[in-house]
């Protein structure tokens, strides 16, 4: 896929994502969505209910 056109899968993706729209631009590493889960787990959001917690780089903003 990404190969055939002299890009690697990081800038592959990273141009897809700008292509369609993500505000970030980029895809997200590993590490930016285990936080937020860490987080919604942790004793730390225990008063947190209700919510939609949208880990897409601003994709459904969709500012194109």
């Amino acid at each position: 896929m990404g190969k055939g056109k002299g890009k690697t899968k990081a800038e592959f993706l990273d141009e897809y994502m700008r292509k369609i729209g993500t505000l970030a631009g980029r895809w997200a590493s590993m590490d930016e969505v285990t936080y937020a889960v860490v987080f919604l787990a942790s004793d730390r959001a225990r008063y947190i209910n209700g919510i939609e917690l949208r880990a897409d780089g601003g994709y459904r903003v969709n500012a194109r």
